[in-house]
């Protein structure tokens, strides 16, 4: 151990155990407030499943937190007991490009991983770059301690690479899965990284007190220079920039009737402080920052290397405005209902039932994608607004999860994925869709899943709500082009339908119970 660490050690020790009391109490208020924002959430989940998924979550974080507070303390002590020991901090889980280049061997990552990664990264980029000053006067101390060679950035302990690591490990012991994962990320850069500025203050200043580097001038600018294009723009900063090269209106300022209007208040921005009316729902910002984890993950697919809101070298080029968009979604919009489902015949005849295997469902999911990669060939995708991408993509998730609704009957799955190309219009004319609960297509799409749940009995088809929710399906198909009036329509007569079943099956109950009671008598 050389003299100055050794001579140091009462001091680095302190700043050891105010790392640990600052960390872990704002790791605690996070959790306090986590709830709130899957509350949210679970507003905004489309099924059932969806729903149970954060109800779960938020008895989850309840009975782990103390485990993974304590799991979060343990790497954080490491981190500082290696620093002592004059060693490099070890990482279980790599998190930089260099750690994981360093690894002997690379695997392929899909993008659910992908996603986590990036959203680490991103969040250590941005603290970096927030926290650039005191970090830098930090790293040239501790640097210092240890003989004067410069630390890495990893090797930094409670920096922001070894704190974003630690609630990396740490949040293992929940056992979410990625989507649930990603949002306590989110919650984690809120809560705790964007408020580590006043604690690597106070670090220098324990080092200062213990004579480090008393007298170090910062011949540094004030923020690291910035590319041409940040590579962690926020979502809402490209599709600006995108207007004013090109003279669109970004799809945050469109209505369904092509009118400009004002952007809402950009969300994400540690500096800008928030209250009365530009306050969002916590669920909403975090629902924001998973937006930007896909523009990310764009920024990294060959596929959008020509699209300039995520390559700053790609030849400018127009963005496709609304009109383009829906009208390559009206060519691969489906006329009507699958023939694999069954349909009411030419002189009023139903069909009982109809098999719809997994294997089907399977060829649903290849259909939505399909489609998808259709309205591509259609339109360049390196020519779409990222945030009409994002929609497309969004919108494909939905659907996915009424797929996977564990308890929905195959074939009401099978009904409902055909309105993923009018969803798809809905988004785009209106990305209010997408976050609020009380949209009508919304309101729809929740009637039916529900329904589905409740009234529809696959051994015998003619009972329930199939038939009159196909009706319904194939009405949209054929009718809608901009008119969300269409959704109207169809919400009120299903919900006529159900009452007149719930109506029909409360009378049935009555007369079961009246005819038991007379047989006791």
């Amino acid at each position: 151990m050389s003299s100055s660490v050794n001579r140091l050690q009462p001091a680095l020790r302190d700043c050891r155990d105010m790392a640990l009391n600052s960390l872990t109490t704002l790791l605690s208020e996070m959790f306090d407030k986590s709830e709130q924002a899957l509350l949210d959430f679970i507003d905004k989940a489309d099924t059932n499943q969806g729903q149970f998924q954060f109800i779960d979550a938020i008895s989850v974080v309840n009975s782990n937190r103390k485990l993974v507070e304590q799991r979060f303390r343990e790497e954080i002590a490491r981190g500082f007991a290696e620093y002592l020991s004059e060693k490099p901090i070890s990482y279980a889980m790599p998190l930089l490009e260099v750690q994981i280049q360093a690894q002997e061997n690379l695997e392929l990552v899909d993008d659910q991983e992908l996603d986590k990664r990036l959203s680490l990264q991103n969040m250590i980029s941005r603290t970096q770059s927030q926290c650039f000053q005191d970090l830098y006067a930090l790293m040239q101390r501790l640097s210092m301690v240890r003989g004067g060679v410069k630390l890495a950035d990893q090797d930094i302990p409670a920096g922001p690479v070894h704190t974003a690591s630690a609630f990396q490990v740490a949040a293992v012991d929940f056992g979410f899965e990625s989507n649930v994962l990603l949002i306590m990320y989110a919650l984690f850069e809120k809560f705790v990284m964007r408020e580590l500025g006043d604690f690597y203050k106070q670090f220098n200043e324990k080092l200062i007190a213990a004579g480090v580097f008393p007298n170090l001038k910062l011949e540094v600018p004030k923020h690291p220079k910035s590319p041409d294009k940040p590579p962690f723009m926020e979502e809402e900063e490209v599709a600006d920039e995108a207007e004013t090269k090109h003279g669109n209106v970004t799809p945050q300022m469109r209505t369904a009737g092509g009118k400009q209007q004002a952007s809402p208040p950009r969300q994400g921005d540690a500096s800008s402080p928030q209250s009365g009316d530009q306050e969002v729902a916590l669920g909403e910002e975090i629902f924001n920052s998973i937006r930007n984890l896909m523009a990310d993950r764009r920024r990294q697919d060959p596929k959008y290397s020509s699209h300039p809101q995520f390559n700053p070298d790609a030849a400018p080029r127009a963005m496709v405005d609304t009109p383009v968009l829906i009208s390559a979604i009206d060519k691969i919009q489906p006329i009507h209902s699958a023939s694999f489902l069954p349909e009411i015949g030419s002189k009023g005849e139903k069909p009982t039932t109809a098999d719809v295997d997994a294997k089907i469902l399977d060829q649903v999911r290849e259909r939505l994608i399909e489609e998808r990669e259709r309205l591509f060939q259609g339109v360049d995708r390196n020519s779409i607004p990222s945030a009409d991408l994002d929609t497309i993509e969004l919108v494909g998730m939905l659907f996915e999860h009424v797929l996977n609704e564990e308890d929905l009957p195959n074939i009401a799955k099978a009904l409902i994925s055909h309105l993923h190309t009018p969803y798809l219009k809905v988004a785009i004319l209106d990305h209010h869709f997408l976050i609020d609960s009380r949209h009508i297509a919304r309101q729809l799409l929740n009637l039916m899943v529900e329904s589905g749940l409740q009234w529809i009995d696959e051994n015998d088809l003619r009972r329930g709500i199939y038939y009159p929710m196909q009706e319904g399906v194939n009405r949209i198909l054929a009718e809608f082009k901009k008119d969300v009036d269409i959704f109207i329509d169809v919400f009120e007569a299903l919900t006529k339908q159900i009452e007149e079943l719930s109506q029909k099956a409360k009378i049935v109950e009555t007369r079961a119970q009246e005819a038991a009671k007379g047989r006791e008598r």
